[in-house]
């Protein structure tokens, strides 16, 4: 960047010489043919300020679907807020913030799938709130919880397959006896994620007219799928009496609230509260994204945050002990540290939300291939009835066939963003670590399946 008296020296210069070659009688080119000069922002010129145009149409551009997505976010929560007994008796905040932002995107005032702010809330929001909700986990929950996610993880898993079956068999019908790789594809996807579905594409070497439209179908799928839970009506477990004593500690400190002599007190929200958990899940998405990164585990990123967390939040607590000698201990608990960290993570949670109804049109959709859209509802309806079947007969409670049903078939992000919306902060750890387990097995379970596929 050029300083004031260098850029002053530069235009004399200019002048000067515009001023030879006019005395000396050179031709004077017409004026939209001269170069045209271009400041950059900070940088001195007429008036002191300058902005190019494409940066210009760049930060505006960018700010749109920025406006968008708060748009989405604030109409749903006004919306439910306003109509309590009619529209929000049915569909929650976050249930609504995807159908609008699904409408939104479908009449174009949001931008493609590719959009580097969907990329960003995916790779930097999201796993900041989700460590806002876990900085008071405790561990004895994932010991307490860690089964019975991971028996209704595999159960789902196994009722994709089951889907992926069908899907074969009525698609060879519809599509074509290639529609194989299609539903293999289709499956690492409902087990793992896009990057199973992208490895397992690429493996069977899916035509690209037909991994565009099963992309499509994936995102507005999975969009309704969650839009499907957050309707359900689940039953929370009791509190009464001891029974999931864990559960009703965990939900009363992650509110700020502690129970003494009969009644409740709410810690109070300060900028400092709200500072030391922005801190420490800075901290937390930065060891998780390296330790993930260093083991040579990318996709595992969440998986680490999740564990992390809790130790996270306990160490801060100690540390601030030890910095603090002359504050009360008893003041210095999780619940007053991080006053205020859930209700910002759920504030954070509704753009994810967005983005996840954002990055599905039911136009595009409609336009690569209703038909891959046609059976791939029939798969996901398959894994929902066995998952629920099954997992019932197991006894395992329906709060957790839900949320690890979201994790195959949105994965970790998505099921924690399930689990935080419904309330059910136990099982958000849980959740992350299952999700990222079908990452891990998705492509492998995908391409085995391709083979019994292929052999039918």
């Amino acid at each position: 960047m050029l300083s004031a008296s260098a850029w002053s020296g530069w235009r004399r210069q200019r002048i000067g010489l515009g001023s030879q070659a006019k005395r000396q009688g050179a031709p004077e080119s017409p004026r939209w043919q001269r170069p045209r000069l271009v400041r950059r922002l900070g940088e001195p010129g007429r008036g002191g300020r300058g902005l190019p145009l494409p940066a210009a149409a760049a930060a505006a551009s960018t700010w749109t679907c920025w406006t968008a997505l708060s748009c989405a976010v604030v109409s749903a929560q006004v919306i439910e807020t306003s109509f309590p007994k009619s529209v929000g008796k049915w569909l929650s905040g976050p249930a609504l913030t995807m159908l609008i932002a699904m409408l939104m995107s479908s009449l174009g005032l949001l931008p493609s799938a590719a959009a580097p702010e969907f990329a960003f809330v995916w790779s930097w929001i999201m796993p900041v709130a989700a460590v806002l909700y876990m900085l008071q986990v405790d561990f004895r929950l994932l010991k307490k919880y860690g089964s019975q996610t991971l028996a209704a993880f595999l159960i789902g898993a196994g009722g994709t397959v089951l889907g992926t079956v069908c899907l074969m068999l009525l698609g060879t019908r519809l599509i074509g006896p290639g529609v194989w790789k299609v539903a293999s594809s289709l499956c690492a996807s409902c087990i793992g994620g896009s990057l199973n579905f992208a490895a397992v594409s690429q493996a069977l070497q899916v035509p690209q007219a037909e991994m565009s439209a099963a992309l499509a179908s994936d995102n507005v799928v999975m969009s309704l799928y969650i839009v499907l839970l957050m309707v359900i009506r689940i039953p929370s477990p009791e509190r009464s009496k001891g029974r999931d004593k864990a559960s009703s500690v965990l939900r009363m400190e992650a509110s700020g609230e502690e129970g003494g002599a009969g009644e409740m007190t709410r810690h109070p929200v300060t900028s400092r509260s709200l500072l030391n958990s922005l801190g420490a899940a800075a901290v937390v998405c930065y060891l998780g994204d390296t330790l993930a990164t260093s083991l040579g585990l990318p996709s595992w990123t969440l998986a680490f945050v999740s564990l992390l967390s809790p130790l996270v939040g306990l160490l801060s607590i100690f540390l601030l002990k030890r910095l603090s000698p002359k504050e009360p201990g008893a003041l210095l608990t999780q619940g007053s540290v991080f006053a205020g960290s859930s209700q910002l993570g759920n504030a954070l949670m509704l753009y994810f939300f967005a983005t996840i109804g954002g990055t599905a049109s039911f136009v595009d959709m409609l336009k690569m291939g209703p038909a891959i859209f046609v059976l791939q509802l029939l798969l996901v309806s398959v894994h929902f009835l066995f998952t629920v079947v099954l997992g019932r007969a197991c006894g395992i409670p329906l709060r957790i066939l839900a949320v690890c049903s979201n994790a195959n078939i949105g994965g970790p992000a998505t099921a924690a963003a399930f689990a935080s919306a419904k309330g059910w902060t136990e099982l958000i750890q849980p959740s992350m670590l299952v999700g990222s387990l079908g990452y891990a097995v998705g492509t492998t379970v995908g391409l085995a399946v391709s083979q019994a596929l292929r052999a039918l």
